[in-house]
């Protein structure tokens, strides 16, 4: 990759960036039983990217970042989709504008909104409006609203394939998902301890769900109508002391099936997760105890 930095002048940059990648390997797999299920399977992708990115400020801190992105990917799993990929051109455009508030300095407040093209014909826009303010001393709301769109994987599309016992068949009738999406509550960062607590509504449109169609095989669909996923989530983190910092984390979900209107499959009404960390000297080095525990997830 290439990056190219310039400052202009005090109210205006650019960064050019490009890159390209290229991945290739070959895939052995072997069963407990001694049997294959794959052996030296080729696996290959390639790509290629530029980024433009200009920064424009203005007054007493007003700013709009705005560029272009290109990306042409592909890629060859016949082992485990059973066909190659057709290369895919995509092209974006995406601004966002932060103004400095007067009133309140220490808010940062951002409009943003992206457009994607690709050469399969596929578009999208998307835009998001975030906040984050401060309260008192180091407690701080935060808060966004906004849309997203989210492409069917390769794997939901044609991947053919088992693993764990378990057969999984693509569906290549996939649409893309549409989403509506609210995040907000309030935290505070003090020198030994964070916290976090919020609530997030998301209503999606076509969600790709995994769905059981028999007592080993699974497939994806589209669930019909809207689907509302809501809760509210918590975190903290204490520490560090003597390099060790202890993380936890829980969520509520209800994930209403728009079909339904019962509880979405492999969504857990209820999660969370505790985590005791080392890290030595810069953070390079360390170690982590993890406890995850997760509620009931329904399959119909």
């Amino acid at each position: 990759s290439l990056t190219w930095d310039h400052d202009v002048n005090k109210n205006f940059s650019y960064n050019l960036t490009t890159y390209y990648h290229r991945w290739w390997a070959e895939l052995t797999q072997q069963q407990i039983s001694g049997a294959y299920s794959y052996n030296h399977e080729p696996v290959e992708c390639d790509d290629f990217g530029m980024n433009l990115k200009t920064s424009t400020q203005w007054g007493q801190g007003h700013e709009i970042v705005a560029g272009l992105d290109y990306r042409n990917y592909w890629g060859s799993f016949k082992w485990f989709y059973g066909n190659d990929f057709d290369r895919v051109h995509e092209y974006a455009g995406f601004a966002s504008y932060r103004p400095y508030l007067s009133f309140a300095p220490d808010t940062k407040l951002a409009f943003s909104g992206r457009y994607t093209r690709t050469s399969d014909d596929a578009s999208s826009f998307v835009w998001d409006t975030s906040v984050k303010t401060p309260i008192a001393g180091p407690t701080y709301f935060r808060g966004s609203v906004g849309t997203g769109f989210t492409l069917p994987l390769l794997a939901e599309l044609s991947g053919d394939f088992s693993i764990g016992g378990n057969t999984y068949l693509g569906n290549p009738d996939l649409e893309p998902e549409d989403s509506f999406n609210i995040q907000a509550g309030i935290g505070g960062d003090w020198k030994y301890f964070n916290c976090y607590a919020g609530y997030f509504y998301n209503e999606v449109d076509n969600l790709i769900q995994t769905v059981s169609i028999g007592p080993t095989t699974y497939t994806y669909k589209n669930v019909e109508g809207k689907t509302k996923i809501k809760g509210a989530e918590v975190s903290a983190s204490v520490g560090p002391f003597y390099n060790v910092s202890l993380d936890a984390g829980a969520a509520w979900t209800e994930a209403e099936d728009g079909d339904t209107g019962e509880q979405l499959e492999q969504i857990p009404e209820f999660n969370g997760t505790i985590n005791l960390k080392y890290r030595y000297g810069t953070g390079r080095f360390g170690a982590d105890l993890m406890a995850q525990y997760t509620g009931d997830i329904y399959e119909r």
